[in-house]
């Protein structure tokens, strides 16, 4: 059974990473790769600075959390098998 607020929380800090990659584009430092700053003050780093630490871990904590709970529905051996059937055609078709 799924559990809709895991849902919730995955697309929301998914946003929340697609935002931060917009932002990260006019951020106030200029590295190789950005457009870089479009006025004096920048407070949308701010954002950045407070979203950045911790939503890697958000998603990691997450796909634990999935793996847990499909874990109580399989056993090790089908869990294994339907991951690779999962991930078994999508790299070569380049999803």
């Amino acid at each position: 059974m799924r559990k809709l607020y895991i849902d919730n929380i995955r697309w929301i800090t998914v946003v929340l990473v697609v935002l931060y990659h917009v932002i990260y584009m006019f951020n106030g430092i200029e590295t190789f790769g950005v457009i870089g700053p479009f006025s004096d003050v920048q407070y949308q780093d701010a954002f950045q600075y407070i979203v950045y630490p911790w939503f890697i871990l958000l998603l990691f904590v997450i796909s634990g959390m999935s793996a847990r709970y499909e874990l109580e529905h399989r056993s090790e051996k089908e869990f294994i098998k339907k991951g690779q059937e999962n991930y078994w055609f999508h790299p070569p078709l380049g999803f």
